[in-house]
């Protein structure tokens, strides 16, 4: 579990530190209209996107209803919110199973394990 959180910092940082970097070059909303120009862009934004989707899928599945404030922060950091979301939930769990699995799926694969 621990190179997990390791790697999640480390790469927490450098989204950081390149979205600070790129703030200094200029506001957002010019770098995006230049971005809705080019279509590999538009697609990179459609391949982000689906990931962020994704990632709130597995959020709510996971949180259930608890999971509605990550949400909010996944539309408005991206993956800094996904970096801090696995960081948090990290810090609590054992192993990577118990992070990625709601408590009700950890139980039942904990039970066939056992029977097993």
């Amino acid at each position: 579990m621990q190179p997990l959180r390791v790697a999640c910092a480390v790469l927490l940082v450098v989204l950081l530190v390149g979205i600070g970097w790129a703030a200094l070059q200029g506001p957002v909303w010019v770098a995006l209209a230049a971005m809705l120009e080019e279509p590999w862009q538009l697609v990179t934004l459609a391949d982000l996107g689906a990931g962020l989707l994704l990632t709130a899928a597995w959020i709510v599945w996971r949180e259930g209803w608890k999971g509605i404030p990550w949400l909010i922060l996944l539309g408005g950091l991206g993956n800094v919110a996904t970096l801090t979301y696995v960081l948090v939930r990290g810090a609590r769990c054992r192993s990577v199973a118990e992070l990625l699995l709601p408590a009700a799926g950890r139980a039942r694969s904990e039970a066939t394990r056992e029977s097993a």
